[in-house]
């Protein structure tokens, strides 16, 4: 019942590639259901340096809903975002994806209590509420 991400990064030249994120959403109901997505670019300078950790904007993202050809059904979403690649030799970049699906306005995968998630402030919420993967690039 739990969705699935698959994340992948094509190299498109020297200074553009894409970050590609593949969600199977079991169970999607149309009007109900929802999949939140954020992406956040890490970059590391090296040892005498702090790792960054910055939120990616939504510009630019091609969105297609995978839907099963004899039902109809809507089976998953397949984001494709565009990335302008130009950092120095030395740094080390890591995409992290975060991805939330609400069956409903009552069920939200993972799953987290009801009670526990009515304790958390009305602002970021903490990430057993997310499904979290980290791709290299390269």
């Amino acid at each position: 019942m739990s969705p699935s991400v698959t994340l992948g990064v094509n190299k498109l030249t020297d200074t553009h590639c894409q970050l590609t994120i593949d969600i199977d959403t079991p169970n999607f109901a149309l009007g109900q259901s929802e999949v939140f997505v954020q992406v956040y670019q890490i970059e590391d300078e090296g040892v005498l340096h702090f790792e960054n950790e910055f939120r990616h904007d939504h510009n630019n993202w091609q969105i297609i809903q995978k839907e099963n050809t004899e039902s109809g059904a809507i089976t998953g979403f397949k984001y494709t975002i565009p990335i302008l690649s130009m950092w120095p030799k030395h740094f080390e970049v890591d995409w992290k994806v975060k991805v939330q699906y609400r069956l409903d306005k009552n069920v939200t995968l993972p799953y987290v209590d009801i009670d526990e998630r009515n304790d958390w402030d009305k602002g970021e919420q903490p990430d057993k509420a997310w499904i979290i993967k980290e791709i290299v690039y390269a």
